[in-house]
């Protein structure tokens, strides 16, 4: 065994130096051999020492290494903390650009309704625009001629002539039912289909339809000018000539008769018979 130990000295493996030199002392200890007791415990502070300075060495590494380690170990939790943090702000991010997208979207959405809006609201500009300068002339070509009227009656001394004809309403009246045609006519150039798709929005047994020789009754032109973005009863009925509570009771007794929620009706009648931009 001490020879053993010795050569394990030799290689330098210390740890089966010390464990044979240990089982040598032990062996001659318990023969009671004095001479191989000496021998031994001499080779014994010199492996022991070799052995420590190993076991010691060994322990220095190892903490070098846990340091290395909890270092490490350190840095890469830092690392997850950091990588953490910056999944959560691109998890933010992500949101912030799928809410924005969205704002975004409903802004185009917004843009193009409002640019429609604009469009339609042109389109009906240039075709009133273009009829009231036509009405305009006829007008004025009416007035010189009951100019021209007066005045050979006013020369004549037909007094009684022109009062007649100052007291009369039906030139009035004649005038009032051909603006409501032409307004019919250029309204109906706007939305062809507006009569049909009114009806859609009542009762079946409800329909409302102008006579023959009509292009609107009264319930279509009060709902004409709705749809036209008029929706001041008063102005409704300043244009039409009538009371302020018969236009109320129209707008009220046609709202009764809507297939759906009443209180949507007028909604619903804005978005009919939309312009065709072809």
């Amino acid at each position: 065994m001490q020879d053993l130990a010795l050569t394990y000295y030799e290689l330098r493996d210390f740890d089966h130096a010390f464990k044979f030199i240990e089982k040598a002392i032990d062996d001659a200890m318990g023969c009671n051999v004095r001479y191989r007791i000496v021998e031994g415990t001499s080779f014994y502070p010199i492996i022991n020492a070799a052995y420590q300075k190993k076991i010691n060495t060994q322990n220095r590494q190892l903490q070098v290494m846990l340091i290395v380690i909890s270092f490490l170990s350190l840095i890469l939790i830092i690392g997850l903390v950091f990588i953490f943090r910056q999944v959560q702000r691109l998890r933010l991010t992500r949101e912030e650009l799928s809410m924005t997208n969205s704002n975004l979207r409903k802004l185009n959405e917004e843009v193009n309704d409002k640019n429609m809006q604009l469009f339609e609201s042109n389109h009906i500009k240039e075709e009133y625009i273009a009829q009231f300068f036509d009405l305009c002339s006829n007008y004025i070509d009416k007035m010189e001629d009951i100019r021209k009227a007066l005045l050979k009656k006013a020369s004549a001394q037909q007094w009684d002539a022109i009062k007649d004809q100052l007291k009369s309403t039906q030139m009035v009246e004649r005038e009032v039912q051909q603006l409501y045609i032409n307004f019919d006519r250029i309204f109906l150039n706007l939305y062809p289909s507006f009569v049909a798709d009114f009806n859609k929005l009542l009762a079946p047994d409800e329909q409302i339809l102008p006579k023959k020789g009509e292009f609107l009754n009264t319930e279509l032109r009060i709902f004409a000018l709705i749809r036209l973005g008029i929706s001041d009863s008063v102005k409704i009925a300043s244009f039409l000539r009538y009371s302020l509570r018969t236009v109320y009771n129209y707008r009220t007794k046609v709202r009764n008769k809507a297939v759906g929620n009443r209180d949507d009706f007028e909604d619903q009648v804005r978005q009919i018979a939309v312009i065709d931009r072809s």
